[in-house]
């Protein structure tokens, strides 16, 4: 074979495989977007908060621990009280921002729904750190009805100077009024702190589009048909999207913001920046 042969061979050897490519792309795309749909329709909220859990739990650490994303950084410096105050982190998972507010001298306790990320972040966090299992709705119950979840009543007797709902946590609450309840929850534990949120935000970097097109139409449709067998009464809402990954999230606007710190009663300071992840803090008035 000639040099130039080769070079033809290997070419449309090359060719071949991109083809592929775009159409493994393609399919996988349809894949998803057909899954947002079915799923969105098929699931009552509480069946999709679970999906999202399992999910969490089943997929491997996202992050360092102990490493911040540089927006934090700066967020935790010009928000969080002075170091040698206690911070409460709900949604730890394996101890990212835990590991880190310790090393700033941050007395430190977590909640997570992950068992196996709650055992990681235990083992590397300081000995007197309450990490515990427990996701914001078990927290609710446990606050506001005097239903102690687990362990998550221990949380009780303590107060916290500051609240950080771990990276993206809080769009893993899908219903309005869970949301609420859960900010309440927390305020109770802080009440004269701020409680300190990352979430999808509309137009913000890290917020997925909402997926259109025939492969959502036509998962909307199968997902319709088994829900009404089923007797799910409350679909997902349009802010609400499914990732394979990550489950179902909920990509919230300037709006759901406000009206969140108007019923909490506090202040809310935010900054859309599109070049950001979405984060916001609920001040005390």
């Amino acid at each position: 074979m000639t040099s130039s042969g080769g070079f033809k061979a290997l070419a449309a050897a090359a060719a071949a495989l991109g083809r592929l490519d775009r159409r493994t792309t393609r399919v996988l795309a349809a894949a998803r977007a057909s899954a947002d749909g079915f799923f969105g329709q098929a699931l009552s909220p509480k069946e999709r908060a679970a999906l999202g859990k399992a999910l969490y739990n089943d997929s491997p650490e996202f992050s360092d621990p102990g490493k911040l994303f540089d927006w934090e950084a700066r967020w935790f410096e010009g928000t969080l009280p002075k170091p040698g105050g206690r911070i409460l982190v709900g949604g730890c998972g394996a101890g990212r921002e835990l590991l880190a507010l310790e090393a700033m001298g941050y007395r430190v306790d977590g909640f997570d729904p992950a068992p196996r990320y709650v055992q990681q972040c235990q083992e590397r966090s300081l000995p007197d750190a309450l990490v515990l299992v427990g996701d914001y709705e078990s927290l609710t119950q446990t606050v506001l009805e005097d239903r102690p979840v687990g362990r998550l009543g221990e949380l009780c007797q303590r107060r916290y100077e500051a609240v950080l709902l771990g990276w993206g946590s809080f769009t893993h609450v899908l219903e309005p009024n869970a949301q609420l309840r859960a900010l309440q929850a927390l305020a109770r534990l802080c009440p004269d702190g701020p409680l300190l949120l990352s979430f999808w935000g509309e137009g913000l970097q890290g917020a997925p589009r909402r997926r259109q097109g025939r492969a959502f139409g036509l998962g909307q449709r199968l997902g319709g048909a088994l829900g009404r067998w089923r007797g799910v009464t409350s679909p997902a809402s349009d802010a609400e999207t499914y990732i394979t990954t990550l489950g179902f999230g909920y990509t919230f606007g300037a709006g759901q913001l406000e009206g969140l710190a108007l019923a909490l009663g506090r202040r809310l300071e935010w900054t859309p920046d599109p070049q950001v992840y979405g984060h916001a803090a609920l001040w005390p008035r």
